[in-house]
């Protein structure tokens, strides 16, 4: 048999979810995660992710009906533990993906950051500081969806309960198998789902960060240019410049007198001055 880990906060499902149905929720809570399921599912959609309201709800990607992980026969095998082995590795696989996944979801959430810092820093050096708005948008958009994956999900681990000791060792392999196939299965359409996430979220900062480059160019091409020509306006209205100086003010009290400086160097000696006539 399987069932979530409950030893492990992945495996519980969202409060308030269709999937987890908390009694204990309150009714804000519930219309807080309604609210961010319908953002995420249409930030997902504006980035060409193609899946439904349900599937968001639940996480996960849901298979078709007749899709069985365990194929008719696949457990008639004659060598069953290499079958176990084989069994298990593709559980582990299904780890491992998750695993970077995560990784990556944590890098584009650091350059999200890094870059809304950015973004307040050349703010006011753009000629219209309010299309800074534009790619903040769009990185805010890719925050929010890494920030969505990182939240609990519902993944499947084999379990080991009584009823496994009560089997005999070739019917306890077999259901061993099934068991992680089928989890395996389960953790795969999970994984398939937060693959999608990461693309859109990585596709929104991309896109962010495009249209944050090009701000930044056009801020210091027209707004040097800008100022040059305030400068200009400036310097022809005199008018402009008195009314900014504002009135001239009363002169302000004479300061103390200082101290009496050294005697300068001796100067050279004047021409002689013109001789008088003799007197009579």
């Amino acid at each position: 048999m399987t069932s979530p880990n409950p030893d492990d906060p992945s495996t519980a499902s969202e409060p308030g979810s269709s999937s987890g149905g908390d009694p204990h929720t309150t009714w804000v809570e519930r219309l807080l995660i309604r609210v961010v399921t319908w953002l995420e599912w249409l930030l997902l959609r504006l980035f060409f992710i193609d899946c439904s309201l349900e599937e968001v709800r639940e996480r996960r990607y849901i298979a078709a009906p007749n899709e069985a992980a365990v194929a008719p026969g696949m457990m008639d095998v004659e060598d069953s533990n290499d079958f176990l082995s084989l069994a298990k590795e593709v559980f582990d696989q299904s780890e491992k993906r998750r695993a970077t996944i995560d990784d990556k979801c944590k890098t584009v959430l650091t350059i999200s950051s890094i870059s809304m810092a950015i973004i307040a820093a050349l703010l006011p050096r753009l000629p219209l500081p309010y299309l800074g708005i534009i790619p903040l948008i769009f990185i805010f958009a890719s925050a929010f969806l890494v920030l969505v994956h990182l939240n609990v999900s519902r993944f499947r681990y084999p379990k080991l309960d009584a009823e496994h000791a009560r089997l005999d060792a070739a019917t306890r392999r077999r259901r061993r198998i099934a068991d992680y196939l089928k989890d395996a299965r389960w953790n795969d359409s999970v994984i398939n789902f937060h693959v999608d996430v990461y693309r859109a979220s990585n596709r929104a900062l991309r896109l962010g960060l495009l249209i944050l480059m090009l701000l930044a160019v056009v801020g210091g091409i027209v707004g040097s240019t800008t100022e040059e020509r305030v400068i200009q306006m400036l310097r022809a209205e005199p008018k402009m410049i008195q009314l900014l100086q504002g009135p001239k003010g009363d002169p302000g009290p004479a300061g103390p007198k200082g101290e009496i400086g050294p005697p300068g160097p001796k100067g050279d000696f004047g021409p002689p001055g013109p001789k008088d006539d003799p007197g009579t």
